[in-house]
Formats: structure tokens, sequence, C-alpha cells
């Protein structure tokens, strides 16, 4: 089983247990994900509408391929008081 998410990879897992199998490379860049706010902003990728969000995927069975659509869609958070 495997779902695209919004944090840009592709994660596979036992259907029956779903324990992690295998995760992709990255399908949209990174940068500063754990980072905290700053008030001069700090740019995260993927943003809030980055990463798999809307679309589904889709499955080639005969060339063994999945489909994913990504969205590279970079935020700035900023912190305000």
């Amino acid at each position: 089983m495997a779902q695209a998410g919004k944090h840009g990879w592709v994660d596979i897992v036992h259907r029956e247990t779903g324990k992690p199998i295998r995760r992709s490379k990255n399908f949209v860049p990174h940068d500063n994900v754990y980072a905290l706010p700053t008030r001069e902003g700090t740019r995260m990728l993927p943003g809030a509408n980055g990463g798999s969000e809307w679309s589904p995927t889709a499955v080639h069975p005969e060339l063994n391929l999945m489909y994913v659509l990504a969205l590279h869609q970079p935020m700035l958070y900023k912190v305000r008081s």
C-alpha cells in the first residue's frame, strides 16, 4: 500500500500490518521543514499547499509506475506578537 503525502514523500507500508517498508526520495524540494517561524519570516518547503494534496495518485501496473501530482509552493511563515 502506498500513500503520497503533503510531506513530499511516498510511503509504502505493508497492507496487513501497516509497518513501513520504504520511503521514496522527496518529490518536492525540502527546506526548513522543522524550523520555527521568526518575526522576519522563515521560508518553508513544502508549504501549506505543497506536496501531494488534492489530486489522487495513479498507478500503471504494466509499467510498475506510480504517478504523483506534486505542488512546489514555498511559504513564508512569520511570528506576530
